[in-house]
């Protein structure tokens, strides 16, 4: 990875978490899933808790100082008492850390020369000062990004307007480098522009923004950056140096850039604010980026503060309403309401009486490792996939889907069954499922709309650095490569293999078992997978499932058979499954008497130890 974001180093270290704090504060002790110091220079003691697992993972608290938690980042900054950026020779988290996690950071911006002082005089008193007034805003504003009148008589006898405001262009180092000038009136129906003869393309603003900042809101004009900073304290906001036409200033303000966790793009609602949007969006990583729209009958923000006014508790709406840059690709389980409900309803789904879960078995999968899981069709590949995804679920781990082997509403109807333990009888049950999975599963490729494996995993990167997903199911194998292609099969393989390792994700893959292979002992093995010899080669762990065609009574009705397990010394691990003692299956007229769902066992679940990932 070159010249990572600080999001992306963020997660990183959080991956390495109790190393990183060994590393900064060698001096503490690990109790009970956390990391405990005296302080963020590592004295004595344990007023400071690091969270090492769970959704608070990297959630730094020092209870003898008042204040929200920080993160791993501002924990970095305030032990060595740095900036989080900074250019190549300076020290900065941004540096330290990409050494530490052996990573390359390199300055992409060009440095600006600086520019000196000149031709700058006070607003106060002059008819510009008069129009930001008209403009309703505040002389407070004017001052702190430093507004002046623009004087270079040199320049202004060569102009067409004789009144020109100055917007001094500065560095986060508060160096000058350049000076937009604008004149009062229109010329010819647009506006005049003057000041530096070469000007350098950067966004308007660097200098107020601190040295810890992480946020920034990025505006299409200098006046709507005026108007929303009156009323919006907690997050810097900055303008585009020549509207939505010139973004050469990403490059130039690479370094500053890369050290945002979260950039707010407010530009006008037009066609051209639109595409502009998502350029800077494409640019600087959608998934931390996020859209900020006022309401349509403006233009921008400052026609709505001319017209109604705006304030604080409108930029918090506008916050709050923030839209992001998710690909069309990815839906939810309430994107597949009206599917899943007809489906549920249909013959084809009635009729179908083969769905399992194991309600009394917990599985954990090791991240960063791909496992295989194999078998014969009707064997239960997606029921034990579903099944483990669910655990991961229950464990608190966002997940992410890749349905590709059949739709995703109907892999979605099977985990509602896994998840009460009956088919779903009314909508009730499946909107209660809806709800339930919302917030921690997302399918990837709407409508198998998934072509190559590049498009899949751009996709599943954004949900890994957006929503945190860590665990990924994909079914399967076979739609990601031609079925006869075998060569491409292994090497799509290997592809999330390293995959898994790069985001440290949990890839489970399904994969058809070749129905011509025939078996002595009675059961199959990885070797009989279609495809490629290398397939259970090249993944950490492969999960065969066998289910036996026999009478009542008779045992056993099935293995699951781990049949390749990386780092295990005990041989190959067989669960034998009896679906009297172990299993539900699922009749087709709905009982609910003989067993309860998953969702039964989350409370239990959750107070359980971990088992030993595959």
């Amino acid at each position: 990875m070159a010249s990572p974001n600080i999001k992306e180093v963020k997660d990183l270290l959080n991956n390495r978490l109790e190393e990183v704090c060994r590393h900064l504060l060698p001096g503490g002790t690990t109790k009970n899933g956390a990391y405990l110091i005296g302080d963020v220079h590592g004295a004595p003691g344990k007023s400071m808790s690091i969270k090492l697992n769970g959704s608070n993972r990297g959630v730094c608290n020092d209870f003898a100082e008042q204040g929200d938690g920080f993160d791993v980042i501002e924990l970095w900054a305030k032990n060595r008492s740095i900036p989080i950026g900074g250019r190549n020779g300076d020290a900065s988290v941004m540096s330290e850390a990409c050494q530490f996690l052996g990573l390359t950071h390199e300055s992409l911006s060009v440095k600006p020369k600086k520019i000196p002082q000149k031709g700058l005089g006070s607003l106060s008193g002059s008819e510009w000062h008069q129009k930001f007034k008209d403009r309703k805003i505040s002389d407070d504003v004017l001052r702190k990004y430093g507004i002046r009148l623009f004087t270079d008589k040199d320049a202004i006898n060569r102009s067409k307007n004789e009144h020109f405001v100055a917007f001094p262009f500065k560095t986060r180092d508060k160096e000058l480098v350049r000076i937009k000038a604008e004149g009062l009136n229109l010329v010819d129906g647009k506006k005049e522009y003057n000041g530096s003869s070469t000007p350098y393309s950067t966004l308007f603003g660097w200098n107020i923004v601190t040295d810890t900042a992480t946020s920034i809101i990025i505006v299409e004009g200098e006046k709507d950056m005026l108007t929303l900073a009156m009323f919006c304290e907690s997050i810097p906001v900055l303008c585009m140096p020549n509207g939505v036409q010139d973004l050469k200033w990403i490059t130039n303000d690479w370094d500053s850039l890369q050290c945002m966790l979260n950039i707010y793009i407010l530009t006008d609602n037009d066609n051209a604010g639109d595409k502009c949007a998502e350029s800077i969006a494409k640019r600087l990583g959608m998934d931390r980026c996020y859209r900020l729209l006022v309401d349509k009958k403006y233009n921008d923000i400052n026609e709505c503060h001319m017209k109604e006014g705006w304030s604080n508790e409108k930029t918090i709406e506008l916050l709050n309403n923030k839209k992001d840059f998710r690909p069309k690709t990815i839906i939810t389980f309430t994107d597949l309401r009206e599917k899943i409900h007809e489906f549920n309803t249909s013959k084809d789904y009635q009729d179908r009486n083969d769905n399992f879960f194991l309600k009394n078995f917990r599985f954990s999968i090791k991240p960063g490792h791909l496992i295989i899981i194999t078998g014969e069709t009707h064997h239960g590949k997606t029921e034990m996939a579903n099944q483990m995804l669910l655990s991961e679920l229950i464990s608190g781990k966002q997940c992410a889907m890749v349905s590709l082997d059949q739709p995703d509403f109907e892999m979605a109807s099977y985990i509602y069954n896994q998840l009460l333990g009956h088919k779903p009888t009314n909508l009730d049950e499946s909107i209660y499922c809806e709800k339930w999975l919302d917030d921690r599963i997302k399918f990837v490729g709407k409508d198998r709309s998934i072509k190559n494996i590049n498009d899949m995993k751009n996709d599943l990167n954004y949900l890994i650095k957006r929503d945190n997903v860590k665990t990924i199911l994909i079914d399967g194998l076979g739609w990601l490569a031609q079925k006869k292609d075998y060569e491409r099969q292994e090497d799509i393989t290997e592809e999330l293999k390293i995959f898994a390792k790069e985001t440290n994700a949990s890839v489970m893959l399904i994969h058809h078992i070749n129905p011509t292979a025939v078996n002595e002992n009675g059961y199959r093995t990885m070797n009989d997978m279609m495809g490629g010899k290398r397939i259970p080669v090249i993944a950490y762990d492969v999960m065969i499932m066998n289910r036996n065609n026999v009478k009542e009574g008779q045992q056993p009705r099935g293995y699951i058979n781990m049949d390749k397990q990386k780092h295990c010394n005990f041989g190959k691990p067989r669960l034998q499954v009896d679906f009297h003692q172990h299993a539900r299956l699922f009749s087709n007229v709905g009982d609910t008497s003989l067993s309860k769902g998953i969702i039964e066992y989350e409370k239990t679940m959750k107070n359980t130890n971990d088992n030993e990932p595959f």
